[in-house]
C-alpha cells in the first residue's frame, strides 16, 4: 500500500478533526474499519452516533496532525513551565489535532498534557463549554470499541485530572455525578476484560468524594448511603454477568470495605446471599468470585462475619 500524499493527509485531517471538534460536543461511538469494509475512497462512514473510520483515514489524519508545532515540554513530557515562547498557552488550533493524535494513540502524553495545558489558560467564563467538550471526548474515546483505549491510563489519568482540578464546573451534585460515571466505567469494562485501570478510576472517584466530604463544606460532594448501597448491588449484578472478571470482583470488595453505608439496611447480607446463592446454583468455580468471597471473610461458612 502506497504511502498517503500530503494533500490525502490533510483532507483526511480536516474531516476527522470536524468530527471529533464539533461545534456541539456530542459522545460518539467509533470504530475503525479494516479495508475489506471500507468502499474505495470513503474518509469515513458515519450513522450518528455511530461513526466508522477507515484505518487508512486515521493513519493520513494522524501524519498530519503530529507535523503540526506542538509547544515546548520538558524532558519527561509534562508541558515546560517557562517555555521561551512569549505565549506559552497552546493555540486552540492544536485540538483537533490532539483528538486525533489520541484517536490514534491513546498514551501520547504530549497530546494529553496540551489539552490539560489549554485549559488551565482559559478564563472562567470559557471552562464550561470547553469542560463539556472535553468530557464528551473522553467519553468517546474510553467507551468506544477501540482496542486500546477503553484500558489507557493515560485517558483515565486525564479524566480524574479534570475532575480534580475542575470540581466546581463538573459537579452540581455528587451522586448524579458518580452515578453517570459509573456508567460509564462499567462500559469499558465491558469492552475490555479485567480493566484494572477503569475500576481503579472508580475507586479514585470515590475517594475524592470521600475527601471532600470530611475537608469541604459543600454539600454537592457528598455521597450518600444510598449511593454505596446501589452501587454495591449494581456492582454485584455486574460481576454476576461477568464472573470471571476479577477487576470487577476486586472493586465490589472495595465498596463493601470502603462504603460505610453499605453495612446499613442488610445490604452487605442481600448481596453476599446473591452472590453464595448464584455460585451455588450455578456450580462456578472461578478464581476471581472465590477471591471475593476469601476477602470479605465468608468462604465456606454461609453467614456474613
Amino acid at each position: 500500500m502506497r504511502p498517503p500524499t500530503e494533500a490525502e493527509c490533510k483532507g483526511a485531517y480536516t474531516a476527522l478533526a470536524s468530527l471529533l471538534s464539533p461545534p456541539e460536543p456530542s459522545i460518539l461511538e467509533i470504530e475503525i474499519l479494516p479495508p475489506s469494509l471500507t468502499p474505495p475512497g470513503t474518509l469515513y462512514l458515519s450513522d450518528p452516533p455511530s461513526l466508522g473510520i477507515p484505518k487508512s483515514t486515521l493513519i493520513a489524519a494522524y501524519l498530519h496532525a503530529r507535523a503540526l508545532p506542538f509547544p515546548p515540554t520538558t524532558t519527561n513530557g509534562s508541558p515546560d513551565p517557562s517555555p521561551p515562547n512569549p505565549n506559552p498557552n497552546p493555540s486552540p488550533d492544536l485540538l483537533p489535532a490532539t483528538a486525533i493524535i489520541l484517536l490514534y494513540d491513546p498514551e501520547h502524553l504530549t497530546a494529553c498534557n496540551t489539552r490539560k495545558r489549554h485549559l488551565l489558560s482559559l478564563p472562567p467564563s470559557d471552562l464550561p463549554r470547553a469542560l463539556t467538550a472535553e468530557i464528551a471526548l473522553l467519553t468517546t474515546l474510553l467507551t468506544s470499541p477501540l482496542n486500546r483505549h477503553t484500558k489507557s491510563p493515560t485517558l483515565w489519568s486525564h479524566r480524574f485530572f479534570l475532575l480534580r482540578t475542575f470540581p466546581q464546573h463538573l459537579v452540581t451534585d455528587a451522586s448524579s455525578f458518580w452515578t453517570s460515571e459509573f456508567r460509564i466505567i462499567l462500559r469499558a469494562a465491558e469492552l475490555h476484560k479485567a480493566n484494572y485501570y477503569a475500576f481503579s478510576h472508580a475507586r479514585r472517584v470515590l475517594r475524592f468524594f470521600d475527601q471532600w466530604e470530611e475537608d469541604g463544606p459543600n454539600g454537592e460532594f457528598m455521597v450518600g448511603e444510598e449511593v454505596w448501597q446501589d452501587t454495591a448491588r449494581s456492582m454485584a449484578e455486574w460481576c454476576l454477568r461477568h464472573p470471571g472478571d476479577v477487576s470487577g470482583w476486586a472493586f465490589l470488595g472495595f465498596v463493601f470495605c470502603g462504603g460505610e453505608g453499605v453495612g446499613a439496611d442488610g445490604v452487605r447480607t442481600e448481596v453476599f446471599d446473591r452472590v453464595v446463592g448464584w455460585r451455588g446454583k450455578v456450580g462456578w468455580e472461578g478464581e476471581a468470585m472465590r477471591g471475593f468471597l476469601e476477602g470479605v471473610g465468608v468462604i465456606g461458612r454461609g453467614v456474613w462475619v
